[in-house]
């Protein structure tokens, strides 16, 4: 019925699929890593499911929305340009792939208004980027035989990287958990592991094509072998937690400085209110590593974010309209109090 998403692809080029990458793994080999996979993700993810939470209340956004418009922009160019090489060479199964799916979320959380439901993807997919880098790391382009192909494959790659990093915000709903929190990686790592053997592998078998190397090891794989499947059951939970909070760590410390933006409205705010603006967190990536901020003033040159203390899961809302910051719990008798500076 389906025989038209993946007709045109060639399974006689090595790692596209067929006979040889289904006989890669014997059948009982492929079940018993089934359950084993299942059995244990599967309580992971539930184990984080009662664990994540919310913690930040995301005050208005002071970009412009200009710049999420040419995100969205490139991002569905690009995907638009890849779904036309998938369909003129019949091998749209190609987009079951991480990091089409990937793509696709993406371009929800930059064309989505603001909601919870926002947070919850953008927290989930900034752990899912290991696919992408793998995929700039280890590119795999004997089946890309279309003018300008492989160059599409890299742009888009880049892009999953890039826009997270530029969205990054602790002011917007594009929040991050606090550092020490891994529910939310344990959560990312364990959909992506159940999305492989419960939705891949069966589609890879019954169709023959080597989806995302489910069947058998990519040309470049540096972990080739009868059990590279459990192996990168190994390398990868590592990659995922490193590479998520690595990337978290230079977006954060990115879009620490002022923008043009940001500048505009202080200075504006600074004009109405004739008040100095504050900032109970200092530096934005400084508060995120120390538990102990100090109330301080800030000037237009210093970030106006108001970063919470993420080791003590407290939450902050800051109004635009008196410029003070209030907390969104009642401080407990070991906690020390939160200094405004009027």
């Amino acid at each position: 019925m389906f025989e038209w998403s993946y007709s045109g692809v060639n399974v006689s080029i090595p790692g596209a699929g067929g006979t040889d990458c289904i006989n890669y793994a014997s059948s009982s080999q492929r079940i018993y890593e089934t359950i084993i996979v299942f059995g244990v993700f599967s309580y992971l993810a539930r184990w984080a499911c009662t664990k994540i939470s919310l913690s930040f209340v995301p005050s208005p956004d002071n970009k412009p929305v200009g710049y999420k418009q040419i995100l969205l922009i490139l991002h569905c160019i690009v995907f638009g340009m890849e779904l036309g090489f998938k369909c003129a060479s019949s091998s749209l199964i190609w987009t079951l792939n991480p990091c089409h799916v990937l793509t696709v979320i993406q371009i929800f959380l930059l064309a989505f208004p603001p909601c919870a439901l926002v947070t919850h993807l953008f927290r989930l997919q900034m752990h899912m980027l290991n696919g992408p880098l793998l995929a700039l790391a280890f590119p795999v382009l004997n089946t890309r035989l279309l003018p300008f192909e492989c160059g599409i494959y890299f742009i888009q790659h880049l892009l999953l990287l890039l826009v997270p990093v530029i969205l990054v915000d602790q002011t917007t709903v594009y929040t991050v958990e606090p550092f020490d929190d891994l529910s939310w990686v344990v959560l990312s790592l364990s959909l992506q592991v159940l999305y492989h053997f419960l939705i891949l592998q069966p589609i890879a078998l019954i169709t023959g094509i080597n989806l995302n190397n489910i069947l058998c090891p990519a040309i470049s794989d540096p972990f080739k072998g009868p059990h590279y499947r459990m192996v990168a059951m190994v390398h990868q939970p590592f990659l995922i937690l490193i590479l998520g909070k690595s990337i978290t760590y230079f977006g954060l410390t990115w879009n620490a400085q002022l923008w043009w933006w940001q500048n505009t409205v202080l200075a504006n705010q600074s004009q109405s209110s004739q008040k100095p603006s504050i900032s109970t967190g200092g530096d934005l990536l400084d508060t995120w590593l120390k538990p102990e901020p100090e109330a301080k003033e800030i000037t237009l040159n210093a970030t106006p974010w108001c970063w919470t203390d993420l080791f003590r899961y407290q939450t902050y809302m800051v109004s635009a309209q008196t410029d003070h910051v209030y907390p969104l719990h009642k401080p407990s008798p070991v906690d020390k109090p939160t200094t405004v500076v009027d």
